[in-house]
């Protein structure tokens, strides 16, 4: 695994020869400033500079016996996280606007998915959207 020097503690808990690590059953999401999450089912979690927030929502989902299916990091402690009883919870601290608006129109829906990444300056004061977030969705 190459990181250039960043994520060593993930890279650490990937490489450890007492856990067996499938890739079928291994989501890693990699953010800003060294934060990251890795869950590899049947082993457990690793995580490193995940906002506070977050950390209590993914605690309250391990508590419950409940699991992530699906996780965003964002700028500026952003995220946005999809369990595995398909509740959604997610604090966009101001930075996407207009997804935060999309989300909030959508949040009574189980079929609404952002399936897509799009390309976000790091600063929250413009963040470079699509045209449409419906384009997002499709």
């Amino acid at each position: 695994m190459y990181f250039n020097g960043q994520y060593a503690s993930l890279k650490s808990w990937l490489e450890d020869k007492t856990k067996e690590h499938k890739t079928q059953h291994l989501l890693v999401v990699l953010g800003p400033n060294n934060s990251h999450f890795a869950l590899s089912r049947g082993v457990g979690t690793h995580r490193n500079r995940l906002p506070k927030g977050l950390v209590e929502v993914l605690d309250n989902l391990r508590t419950d016996s409940k699991s992530v299916r699906r996780l965003q990091l964002g700028a500026n402690g952003s995220y946005w996280l999809d369990a595995s009883d398909g509740s959604r919870s997610w604090n966009l601290m101001g930075c996407y606007p207009d997804l935060q608006a999309y989300l909030k129109e959508h949040e009574q829906s189980r079929n609404v998915a952002v399936r897509h990444s799009y390309p976000v300056r790091l600063q929250c004061t413009q963040p470079v959207l699509p045209q449409s977030l419906n384009q997002i969705a499709q």
